[in-house]
């Protein structure tokens, strides 16, 4: 999956109107053309409050910046994230903070409505929190949404690993630091980020940062393996050999002597991770955890009579 995140500095926006940050995105997007890639994230845009003297109420603005957008899906033939004020359902004068996936037809593949709003954004700006969180299914897998302060929940987190996510896009007005690292380790997915500074980022589910984008350049870009797969040396740092022996550079294995773990990424459609799995009987980190949970849950009541 080509990924191109945007790191928006947002001072570009200060004084401009609701139009013209739209233009931005406009002409953004015809920038990525050539790169063709499978998703284009913009970050949480909180750039449209920065409007001067617009006349668009936010819930005029948001079917036309909504069409625009997919418009440039269609165009690019490519999934398109943004994230903007969407009028509520109820209360006209109040908001959501919504990020809206769109597919490569340009067709809304999922809603975000941010839970953990800060206070100026609920006491200044209306915005509404929303209730439950977003698993969006694409043709790569499930893909999880966080807008900003979201990352300050770890529930959030925990139960986007539950749904199954193998990447979490993160929308956000500022960088976020090392708890993003922590959390794609901890959870052993993908976090992507799109922000409205300079450093939007593409972190592995080994807590590396693979790409990232910089005051010079706004666009990161990266293929990103949602296949990839972590395993545990436990009874399986042999295959390592064995693997390369037979699979040359059809896969790439990355050792982390540290963390006593392994990747896997396959590099030819006739090795999908599931059949290197099979073929050499590997167990992934995730699955050894899981069955050894199990046998300490079974081995508590057994032999200490306590039931966990």
């Amino acid at each position: 999956m080509k990924v191109i995140s945007i790191a928006a500095n947002e001072s570009r926006f200060y004084g401009k109107t609701q139009m013209q940050m739209l233009d931005w995105y406009r002409e953004k997007c015809k920038e990525c053309v050539e790169q063709k890639p499978d998703m284009l994230i913009f970050p949480e845009t909180q750039l449209w409050m920065y409007a001067a003297n617009e006349p668009l109420t936010f819930g005029e603005f948001y079917p036309i910046a909504v069409e625009a957008m997919q418009e440039m899906a269609r165009m690019l033939s490519s999934y398109v994230v943004f994230n903007l004020y969407e009028p509520h359902d109820q209360y006209p004068d109040m908001r959501h903070i919504t990020t809206l996936v769109l597919d490569r037809k340009g067709e809304i593949a999922g809603k975000y409505r941010k839970m953990h709003t800060v206070p100026c954004e609920s006491l200044e700006h209306k915005a509404v929190p929303g209730i439950e969180p977003c698993v969006v299914d694409t043709e790569f897998g499930k893909i999880g949404i966080a807008t900003c302060f979201d990352i300050g929940w770890r529930w959030y987190w925990q139960a986007l690993k539950d749904a199954g996510v193998k990447a979490v896009l993160w929308l956000a007005a500022y960088d976020g630091g090392r708890l993003l690292d922590t959390y794609a380790i901890h959870h052993m997915y993908w976090v992507i980020t799109s922000v409205r500074t300079y450093r939007a980022r593409v972190i592995d589910p080994v807590g590396n940062t693979v790409a990232e984008s910089a005051r010079w350049d706004d666009m990161c870009i990266y293929d990103v393996d949602l296949d990839l797969e972590v395993f545990h040396i436990d009874e399986q740092f042999p295959k390592i050999a064995k693997i390369r022996a037979a699979l040359g550079d059809k896969v790439v294995i990355n050792a982390l002597s540290e963390d006593n773990v392994f990747t896997i990424s396959s590099k030819d459609p006739e090795w999908p991770i599931d059949r290197i799995k099979k073929e050499f009987s590997l167990v992934t980190y995730k699955e050894y955890h899981a069955e050894s949970e199990r046998l300490q849950k079974e081995w508590r009541e057994k032999y200490m009579g306590v039931k966990s």
